[in-house]
């Protein structure tokens, strides 16, 4: 939200602007961010517009990242595109905060940060503010609600409606569910370790490129590690295995604290939102692809309750 405190010397009020670059894994996040941090370092009113015609920005310095996170690396990531080549895969956070002044205003500068996130965490964000149990419920109600995800996920349910649980037997039927989705472009991937760990490291390429489903059941996690995994469990499954639960569910405030929370507070910070959606993602993937998006969107925005 818009902070305005005035400045000690040069009587300037500086007005924060966070901006939320929110989108899916490949959507693009990282080289958006830095053609738009390269637009404002060297702002051309013709060739990008602010306010009025003619109105002119002025890049006055770097500030260090403030969101507890590494800083962008705004200068190899416009190196690289400037040599035609992608950025790298996001796997952790990281924050470019800057000054700028704006040509029409007199008495004012703006304190501007934008974060960059992996994508896969999007999915998580249907844990912020929610209870295990919620988050259960809402998960449960995708998988099953669904035709795209039901003719994945209809053996694992099946096998968590039957009463005394095999925690092991459980947990690797939903890294092999989880596996399933992602061969089919389906992206509610969470918890989104299973892709991204905690560390930042991202699933091992052989997997991916070899479509190796097993190999994933076995190498990959649901959870901040291999001891602290979870799953949704349906209220009977709740009620008929109350052990399970109450370990799931501590495992799960574990990985919300960690993971989730920290990412759900900056975009609480947040005054704008930029939403970026790879179109070509969506007609490759479908109407899974396209409903998981708008899903997980829905997610972040009923937490965020803009305007409200």
């Amino acid at each position: 939200m818009a902070d305005v405190g005035r400045k000690k010397k040069g009587h300037w009020f500086k007005e924060k602007l966070r901006v939320g670059v929110v989108g899916m894994y490949q959507s693009g996040k990282t080289a958006f961010m830095t053609s738009m941090i390269n637009h404002l370092r060297k702002h051309d009113p013709s060739r990008f517009r602010i306010g009025r015609k003619g109105v002119g920005l002025q890049w006055l310095s770097s500030l260090p990242a403030s969101s507890g996170v590494r800083e962008f690396p705004y200068s190899a990531w416009r190196d690289a595109l400037s040599l035609l080549e992608w950025p790298y895969k996001t796997v952790g956070a990281s924050e470019y905060h800057c000054l700028l002044a704006r040509s029409d205003w007199k008495m004012r500068s703006i304190d501007l940060s934008m974060i960059d996130f992996p994508g896969e965490r999007l999915a998580d964000m249907s844990m912020a503010g929610r209870s295990y149990e919620q988050w259960s419920d809402a998960i449960l109600q995708v998988l099953g609600g669904t035709a795209e995800y039901r003719r994945h996920a209809g053996e694992w349910l099946e096998t968590m409606e039957q009463g005394d649980l095999d925690v092991e037997t459980l947990l690797s039927g939903y890294r092999r569910l989880m596996g399933r989705l992602i061969f089919d472009f389906l992206p509610m991937v969470t918890p989104s370790t299973f892709l991204v760990n905690a560390k930042g490291i991202y699933v091992e390429d052989d997997l991916i490129e070899n479509g190796d489903l097993e190999g994933m059941v076995r190498r990959r996690v649901v959870g901040l590690d291999a001891g602290t995994q979870f799953a949704p469990l349906s209220e009977t499954a709740r009620r008929q295995n109350p052990q399970l639960a109450k370990i799931f569910a501590k495992n799960y405030f574990g990985y919300r604290r960690q993971i989730v929370e920290p990412l759900a507070d900056w975009f609480n910070q947040c005054n704008e939102l930029v939403v970026l959606v790879d179109v070509t993602s969506l007609l490759m993937g479908g109407i899974g692809m396209f409903n998981g998006n708008k899903r997980m969107l829905e997610h972040l925005l009923g937490y965020l309750e803009l305007g409200q």
